[in-house]
Order: structure tokens, then C-alpha cells, then sequence
């Protein structure tokens, strides 16, 4: 199985790259591929340039084979839609599983992304959530529409995900990680120590380039 873990990426920290490793060897993946956004359709615009991106998600995943970076959707002109990441791996991989990895808050505005219905049909969709998290109560918080895809697609056993190419939802526990890109930047903007939340290589890159001191 191959699993797609999306971002920014600005910067790229340490919750980012553990949570990667951690869904990886918990649902037993061949690869997971790091895939910065382009042009976010939800947010603005990152002010990082997308090569300073990609070289910081480089420096890291150096020490890291079980990640590799991915760049499509940073060489694809305009918003960075999912749907088109995950048509152009499902032609190039076959009927190989693929496993979209996403946080709560993204799942629950999923139904908001482009054409979000068919996502489900190209690859898998595994929501990782911190230990304690209720999942039951995910649904109090999703659309009607967002709700019945739970309910026919999802399964309980991450080695289900193995049995075909797309088509189950999974709930995965993940260890709590509270960093943020934003937290980060603003610490660099007000003079504070980032040195526990980026890798030595990111904070190279970052000291270097002089990044996120104007943020």
C-alpha cells in the first residue's frame, strides 16, 4: 500500500514527519510519499516558495527511506486539488492500494474539497486522530452526505486496507504531536526558539534563507 500525505509543508516539523512514520508502520505500508501543496484551494498562498518547501521536506526525509517527497503537485499549474493527485498516482500505480492520510478537522471538511465524492473510488481515506479522541462523535460533526459515506465505506481493521485499491475509511490512532507550521512561524517572527519542532535540517534551511522573520 502506498499512502499520500499531503501539506504545505511550511515548514515541514517534526508532527508531520512522525505522524507520517507512525501511520507507515502501523497499517504496514510499502511507501508513503510526501506531497507538498502547490497552491492550497482552502487557504491562501503560501509565501515560502515552493522550492524552499520542497528543500526542507528534502533535508529531512534524507535520514529518513521509509518517506519519500513527491512534487506533482507542486509541477501541476493551478489549485492543488487532491482529486488530481490521486488520479495521476492511480494511473501510474495500477491497482496497487493507496491510502489518503488526513487529519480530523480535514475529514470533516471534506465534503467541501473538489469533487470530494469520488475520492473514495481512487484510494482509501485514513483519518488519524490523537489517542482518547471520540470517534463516535465525528459524526455530530459531519454533513448528511459526509455521514452516510462513513457509514458504507468505513471498516475497523487497517488490514482491510490491503484486500483492494480504495473504497474504506479508517479511524487510525496516532500519537498527539502539538506543533503547528503557524505556531512555528510565529515563534520565528517574535524571536523564540523553534529548535524542538523542526529537524536540524529545516532549521538550517530556515536560518539560512532567513525565513518567517517578517511573518
Amino acid at each position: 500500500m502506498i499512502g499520500v500525505f499531503g501539506g504545505t509543508f511550511n515548514p515541514v516539523h517534526w508532527g508531520h514527519i512522525r505522524t507520517a512514520l507512525e501511520l507507515k508502520n502501523a497499517l504496514a505500508m510499502d511507501q508513503m510519499l510526501m506531497v507538498p501543496c502547490g497552491i492550497p484551494p482552502h487557504r491562501d498562498e503560501p509565501d515560502t516558495s515552493p522550492e524552499i518547501r520542497l528543500a526542507m521536506l528534502n533535508a529531512v526525509i534524507a535520514d529518513y527511506d521509509q518517506l519519500q517527497a513527491d512534487d506533482r503537485e507542486l509541477r501541476r499549474e493551478g489549485p492543488s486539488y487532491t482529486i488530481d493527485t490521486l488520479q495521476s498516482l492511480r494511473e501510474e500505480k495500477g491497482e496497487i492500494p493507496i491510502g489518503l492520510c488526513v487529519g480530523v478537522d480535514a475529514f470533516i471538511a471534506l465534503d467541501t474539497w473538489h469533487q470530494w465524492q469520488h475520492l473514495i473510488d481512487l484510494a482509501h481515506i485514513i483519518v488519524a486522530h490523537r489517542p482518547g479522541w471520540p470517534v463516535e462523535s465525528l459524526e455530530h460533526r459531519v454533513s448528511a452526505e459526509l455521514k452516510t459515506m462513513i457509514h458504507e465505506h468505513q471498516v475497523i481493521d487497517g488490514g482491510r486496507l490491503h484486500e483492494q485499491p480504495a473504497g474504506y475509511v479508517l479511524m487510525q490512532k496516532v500519537t498527539d504531536i502539538d506543533i503547528s507550521s503557524s505556531h512555528i512561524r510565529d515563534c520565528i517572527a517574535h524571536g523564540k526558539s523553534i529548535t524542538d519542532m523542526v529537524p536540524a535540517a529545516v532549521l538550517k534551511i530556515i536560518e539560512s534563507n532567513r525565513l518567517y522573520q517578517n511573518t
